[in-house]
């Protein structure tokens, strides 16, 4: 059985593609020990700009949070990038799935927005 397995596979070849592949696998590594410190230096950096700036802590809470799913994202498809898978099919499937999204939720997203707007300009208090 193994010795059908052996004649089926080439293992010298298959060796060689790994090794190949393995310099793309290390650099993917490094990308996302980048991109987890460039996330972690935002956040502090962002966090203390929006506390000098008094910005109220639910909206803080909400534009980190934004920044951290983006730098993600970005993460994400770099690293996919570098081991060579292709991202333009997704990325296109994904702008088309938000273009029928938006249409379709065009009430709900415009309350969303109406939220993050209130959040973010403060006209209520906790207690109000």
């Amino acid at each position: 059985m193994f010795e059908n397995l052996h004649k089926m596979i080439d293992f010298q070849a298959l060796a060689t593609r790994i090794v190949a592949y393995l310099p793309n696998l290390f650099t993917a590594i490094v990308l996302l020990a980048v991109f987890w410190a460039v996330n972690k230096i935002t956040q502090r950096m962002l966090a203390a700009a929006l506390r000098r700036l008094e910005i109220v802590k639910q909206a803080r809470g909400l534009i980190l949070r934004a920044l951290r799913y983006a730098i993600y994202v970005f993460a994400f498809l770099t690293v996919a990038d570098q081991l060579k898978i292709n991202v333009t099919s997704l990325i296109a499937g994904v702008g088309v799935m938000g273009l029928a999204l938006s249409f379709a939720a065009q009430d709900t997203v415009g309350n969303i927005i109406s939220g993050v707007v209130i959040i973010i300009d403060g006209p209520f208090a906790e207690g109000d």
